[in-house]
């Protein structure tokens, strides 16, 4: 923190991930003409507004984990899709956001396998399923509000359909009734599919 980040050889500035230059540039320690951020009563209000949704986060996760995932996803994706340089790397720091990538990735269908083939790869399938959904072949397509609330329900719609309907789930009994090894996986999923 006391590095902070005016200097490229600072520790902030040689790491990968963004988040350590964005932490200690909040911080604002080294510089000598202003106080530290710590020092402002707004920040220290906006770090403990944010402490507590994190904390939130974490609560709701202890109960379902695909809402804290998707909660996290509403609350980071704005700073990627908002940065200068979201069309070169939007994709890449979503990949690299374990959250993010879960988020995303179940959203257009993209299985885990693919964490397995090359980074580059990666984006042109995301670039290549984002275009089919949204018309454009970036993360911003996501700065519209419809766009990014069609990723948050193709999320648990996918995620419904890998665990499968609950006992709660009206097509539950249906399945019973039928029998799942009648239907099998595709009739299973267009059943389920037909519920939404």
């Amino acid at each position: 923190l006391e590095e902070g980040v005016r200097e490229p050889t600072s520790f902030a500035n040689r790491q990968a991930d963004p988040r350590y230059r964005e932490l200690v540039g909040a911080f604002n320690f080294d510089d000598v003409v202003s106080p530290p951020a710590v020092s402002s009563p707004e920040f220290i209000e906006d770090l403990i507004a944010r402490y507590k949704v994190r904390e939130f986060e974490n609560a709701v996760g202890e109960v379902d984990t695909d809402i804290r995932l998707a909660l996290n996803f509403q609350r980071e994706i704005p700073a990627i899709i908002n940065s200068e340089n979201a069309d070169r790397s939007g994709f890449l720091r979503v990949l690299g956001n374990q959250a993010l990538r879960e988020v995303v990735a179940t959203a257009v269908g993209l299985p885990a396998e693919a964490a397995q083939i090359d980074i580059d790869r990666q984006t042109e399938i995301l670039a290549d399923r984002f275009n089919s959904l949204f018309g454009e072949r970036s993360i911003t397509a996501l700065r519209d509000p419809a766009n990014a609330e069609t990723i948050i329900r193709r999320f648990f719609l996918f995620k419904q359909i890998q665990s499968g309907p609950g006992i709660a789930s009206s097509g539950a009994n249906a399945l019973t009734i039928l029998g799942a090894g009648g239907l099998g996986g595709v009739g299973q999923t267009n059943l389920l599919l037909s519920q939404v």
